[in-house]
């Protein structure tokens, strides 16, 4: 019979501007090949590549009131999805490269053009991976997503895979997560779990900040008869 549970949680969080250097060297392929190496693990293992070409046409390409310039942008885009789990071992993982050429090659409402065709690259990911490093007690999460967003929050909010407009009011941001952690039960009184995790935002332009984070989690949970 419970007649009472009781919880308790200690976190520490800490945060700065700085470029972390446990991330500093990590690259959206390095990640892609990094994870695929989970698969190793025995189980159930889905990998499909892909490569997908889209075509996008508009009458203002730099979203510009004044300049209005029509395009036509096609989008070669290879990827690769990884889905499966096994032995002590899950992984979700999309990761796409966006290659853009612009028919009329122009960058901005300006009148000004520019040879970036082919240049004009972006990265798209969502991957999600766990491992069961030591059976029921130790833990590894890792996390990573990259997505186009915008700057400033007066031409609109934006979080796409794709951005093919060229008005400067979006960055590429990437986001990436580790995180180890204890879980398991104190005698036959409480459940406990010690979590750190590190995680690290950067973005493409100077307009907007690089962060950094480290958080120290302490949960204690017991059930008294």
């Amino acid at each position: 019979m419970v007649m009472d549970m009781a919880t308790a949680t200690a976190m520490a969080t800490a945060r700065r501007r700085k470029p972390s250097v446990l991330f500093s060297s990590v690259t959206p392929l390095a990640l892609a090949v990094g994870c695929a190496a989970i698969p190793a693990f025995a189980g159930d293992w889905k990998i499909t590549p892909s490569i997908m070409v889209q075509e996008t046409m508009t009458d203002n390409v730099s979203l510009s009131s004044r300049n209005e310039h029509s395009d036509l942008i096609t989008d070669v885009s290879p990827g690769i999805r990884i889905d499966g789990s096994g032995g002590r071992a899950k992984l979700n993982l999309d990761y796409r490269l966006h290659k853009l050429y612009y028919l009329h090659d122009a960058s901005s409402g300006d009148g000004q053009s520019s040879s970036r065709n082919g240049y004009d690259t972006q990265h798209s990911l969502n991957a999600f991976g766990t491992v069961e490093a030591l059976e029921n007690w130790f833990f590894i999460d890792a996390s990573g997503r990259i997505s186009q967003q915008s700057i400033s929050p007066f031409y609109g909010s934006t979080s796409t895979s794709v951005n093919v407009n060229t008005d400067n009011n979006t960055t590429e941001t990437s986001t990436y997560r580790l995180s180890p952690y204890f879980r398991g039960r104190l005698g036959g009184f409480a459940d406990y779990l010690l979590r750190y995790s590190v995680s690290t935002t950067k973005t493409d332009t100077g307009y907007s900040n690089d962060s950094d984070s480290r958080e120290l989690l302490l949960n204690l949970k017991g059930v008294t008869p």
